[in-house]
């Protein structure tokens, strides 16, 4: 008798057959389910790219004279976000939660008269694009007009917002201005007489006024680089550029700001000699 050992028995080859081998049953609810997730984050995104754009805003009546402003105004090629809100995402989401308040506020018809910000943009938002070494630099405002403002001696050692000079920089001040704003609101256009581009920058007024309150120098060649002087008070633009303030005579508005009063008899001689 043979060992088995040696000898194995012949395996029979039905035996050997491996099992059939069959595909894995698709998770159909997973599937569905991934789908899902992709298609919300894809949505959402969509959604808050929309409705980061300037022109969405336009979309409600109420924002559509501060849209016609903003498109004239020197950040006509800012969003709107990169202003009124800040950088991080909990600044975003604190935003877009402010901006489904508004939303409230206008599906309901609480809209205020008057609008303004509920909190005042902080200078790093500005500097952000502006940095403020570089903001001591003679810049053109208006023409041929130049002024040489220290940025960081007004913000840095004074603690002055960039607001309080610039707050008119992208919508004209326009909760000042309702007359204007009510003529925005009944047109498509741009071309209101009063959004001239002098609209969107600092008035010389408080710039003037603040200087003589702190007793700073406030003469024409502390902050203008040229010579702006005008050669007499009748040319062209003159009034406009140079008003009395409401609280002022219009002798105590010249002298102190421009004039020492030596020089009154000066022009007055003049002016008597023209009426004549």
């Amino acid at each position: 008798m043979s060992d088995p050992r040696t000898h194995p028995a012949p395996v029979d080859p039905a035996m050997t057959t491996p099992p059939e081998v069959r595909p894995p049953r698709a998770n159909l609810g997973g599937l569905i389910l991934a789908l899902a997730v992709i298609s919300f984050f894809l949505a959402s995104w969509g959604f808050l790219y929309v409705t980061s754009r300037a022109s969405f805003c336009a979309n409600c009546h109420e924002m559509r004279p501060e849209f016609l402003a903003w498109q004239k105004s020197p950040h006509r090629q800012t969003e709107c976000v990169d202003c009124h809100i800040g950088p991080g995402l909990d600044n975003f989401v604190a935003g877009k939660l402010l901006a489904a308040r508004d939303l409230y506020l206008h599906l309901t018809n609480q809209v205020p008269s008057e609008i303004r910000l509920d909190t005042e943009i902080p200078n790093r938002t500005c500097e952000a694009c502006h940095p403020l070494e570089r903001q001591s630099r003679p810049s053109t405002l208006l023409g041929e007009v130049q002024v040489k403002i220290k940025h960081d001696k007004h913000i840095v050692k004074e603690g002055m917002s960039c607001t309080d000079c610039h707050s008119a920089i992208s919508h004209a001040k326009l909760a000042d201005q309702p007359e204007l704003r009510e003529a925005l609101s009944s047109q498509d256009e741009t071309d209101h007489p009063k959004l001239e581009t002098n609209a969107y920058y600092p008035e010389m007024i408080p710039c003037v006024n603040c200087h003589r309150d702190k007793g700073a120098a406030f003469g024409c060649q502390t902050c203008h680089k040229n010579d702006v002087r005008p050669t007499n008070h009748l040319q062209p633009g003159f009034r406009t550029s140079h008003p009395i303030p409401p609280d002022r005579t219009a002798k105590n508005a010249c002298i102190g700001r421009c004039h020492d009063g030596t020089e009154c008899q000066q022009c007055h001689d003049k002016i008597r000699a023209m009426k004549n």
